[in-house]
C-alpha cells in the first residue's frame, strides 16, 4: 500500500485548522458593518420650545394616540428646549402638549398639531397659568 496517497493525522489537522481560520473570518466579515453605516446622518430631533411666563414650575406632557409622556419641567418665569420622543414624531401623527403647575390641579392642554423631525414648536404659558 502507498502511504504517500493516505492523508496523515496531521495533514488533517492542519486542513481542519485552515479551513476553521477561513470560517472565522468569513463570519467575522458578514458581522462587520460598512462604513456608510456608521457616517449615516442621524435624524434631527423635533423639540418644544416652552415660553414659562407664570411664576409656577410646571411640568410638560406630549400626549400622543391617548398616551401621556413627560417631557419635562420648565421653572417659572422662564424658557426652555424640550426634546420630544421620536415615537410621537412623523407623518399623519398629531400631538397635544399638556402643562401640569406643580401645587395645583388644573392642567391646560393645546391644540393638536402635527410634528415632523427636525421641526421646534413653541409654546407660551402665560403668566396667569399657574
Amino acid at each position: 500500500m502507498n502511504t504517500a496517497l493516505r492523508p496523515t493525522w496531521s495533514g488533517i489537522r492542519q486542513r481542519v485548522g485552515r479551513l476553521m481560520v477561513l470560517l472565522v473570518a468569513v463570519v467575522l466579515a458578514a458581522c462587520a458593518s460598512s462604513p456608510r453605516d456608521r457616517h449615516a446622518p442621524r435624524p434631527v430631533p423635533a423639540t418644544v420650545r416652552v415660553q414659562n411666563q407664570a411664576w409656577t414650575e410646571m411640568t410638560v406632557y406630549v400626549v400622543a394616540s391617548g398616551q401621556r409622556v413627560r417631557l419635562g419641567n420648565v421653572n417659572g418665569n422662564s424658557n426652555t428646549v424640550l426634546r420630544l420622543p421620536e415615537s410621537v414624531v412623523g407623518m399623519g401623527r398629531s400631538v397635544t402638549f399638556m402643562v401640569d403647575p406643580l401645587g395645583s390641579s388644573r392642567t391646560s392642554n393645546s391644540f393638536e398639531i402635527h410634528v415632523r423631525p427636525g421641526e421646534q414648536v413653541t409654546i407660551t404659558i402665560p403668566p396667569r397659568a399657574g
